[in-house]
């Protein structure tokens, strides 16, 4: 085995594993981006597995000045491993600020069965990070914690505990309903956001209110509070909760995400107004695709204004979104108002409902198909994690129509 190769496939894994988290959260990934991505993880992590010792250690090496993407790499191959304390090492080799993205991510990735000694090493562990990753890897594979998840709502660390509380309503566990009832009345707003999110996934009315009170004061998590409300909310309540958003300058970031995730087209007009604001431009075009299904593409789109700060080293949240051309945008809107009756809630141009949010699922972009899983648990279907790797989501999706 040529330890250049081996080094590589160290290398290109870590790499692809950040790459693929970023994917996550771009607004432009589909599923099918996804498969090309976990394809190429899975080819590197296979060559590290094939060089057997050497794929080990030269991953525990690449560890020294690493970031989650290295860790990743290392944990996967401590994880499915058989020798006793394999997992355990990374406390000591791992930097500690890479080390849950990376574990967690690759308790996440593995097959359940591959790693059930690890789990086992890692439930038995006082280290938070090792609690989390265990519960995680339970949740990612939906497999309940029973005791461990009310461990994990009364722990220690905030970090368990908003864990915890999501996966009650990723599990589908209404019997706990009353301990999310508990944490939106808590001071922790990580706590407080997941378990509204749970309470609104699992058809509790005051998780709605909760994201709404989230989103309308402009608190952590604001702008994913609002799509979760606009969702969730009854139709009426939920078109002036966003026509409200709208009327606050500080809130019409929020107040796109809520629109898109509510689909109704009585909200086009403002979004159409607000294309000629270099602000909001971006996002208002991609809210009207995901309602309308009108693609930004070359004949809708305009180059970037030019930049006359190259200096600044702030943060483009619409970074990769195309710029829309407004008038073309408006006149296609036009020619095609009649197919998008106004409260009547619509994702890609279809009325919302199992058939089109099955598609969304299978053909959208991430953020829609975040959403149109989290509508499909509400109506009573497993929740599928449009995080998990690809093959695993498409035999998910294998069984649904």
């Amino acid at each position: 085995m040529i330890r250049a190769v081996v080094e590589q496939h160290a290398e290109d894994a870590a790499f692809l594993f950040t790459s693929r988290n970023a994917a996550l959260e771009a607004r432009y990934t589909r599923l099918e981006d996804l498969e090309r991505l976990d394809e190429r993880i899975a080819a590197n992590l296979d060559g590290l597995r094939f060089a057997k010792h050497a794929g080990q250690r030269i991953a525990r090496m690449a560890l020294r000045g690493g970031d989650a993407g290295e860790v990743f790499a290392a944990a996967v191959l401590a994880c499915e491993s058989e020798k006793s304390g394999a997992v355990t090492r990374l406390f000591d080799e791992a930097p500690a600020d890479a080390l849950a993205e990376g574990l967690c991510g690759a308790v996440a990735w593995l097959p359940f069965g591959r790693q059930r000694a690890a789990l086992r090493e890692l439930r038995a562990s006082s280290n938070t990070v090792a609690r989390r990753a265990a519960l995680v890897a339970q949740v990612a594979h939906r497999r309940d914690p029973e005791n461990a998840l009310l461990a994990g709502v009364l722990d220690d660390d905030p970090r368990i505990v908003a864990t915890a509380l999501r996966a009650i309503g990723e599990l589908g566990r209404t019997d706990l309903v009353v301990i999310l009832a508990a944490a939106m009345h808590g001071d922790d707003p990580e706590a407080r956001f997941w378990a509204a999110w749970s309470a609104a996934l699992l058809g509790e009315a005051i998780g709605s209110h909760v994201l709404r009170a989230i989103a309308e004061h402009g608190r952590a998590r604001a702008e994913q509070a609002a799509e979760i409300a606009a969702m969730t909310l009854p139709p009426s309540e939920a078109v002036a909760f966003v026509e409200g958003l709208t009327r606050r300058a500080d809130r019409r970031r929020a107040a796109i995400r809520g629109a898109a995730a509510l689909g109704d087209p009585k909200l086009l007009p403002t979004l159409l107004e607000w294309l000629d604001q270099p602000a909001l431009a971006r996002p208002a075009a991609d809210a009207i695709t995901t309602i309308t299904g009108l693609a930004i593409t070359a004949e809708l789109s305009v180059e970037p204004p030019s930049d006359d700060d190259d200096d600044d080293e702030t943060i483009d949240p619409d970074d990769g979104l195309a710029w829309p051309d407004a008038p073309a945008l408006r006149a296609a809107c036009e020619r095609s108002r009649a197919s998008w009756p106004a409260g009547t809630r619509h994702v890609l141009g279809h009325r919302i409902e199992r058939s089109s949010l099955v598609r969304a699922l299978r053909l959208g972009r991430q953020p829609e198909r975040v959403r149109a899983a989290f509508e499909l648990a509400r109506a009573g279907e497993p929740l599928i994690d449009v995080e998990a790797p690809s093959e695993r989501q498409l035999r998910a999706l294998a069984g649904r129509s």
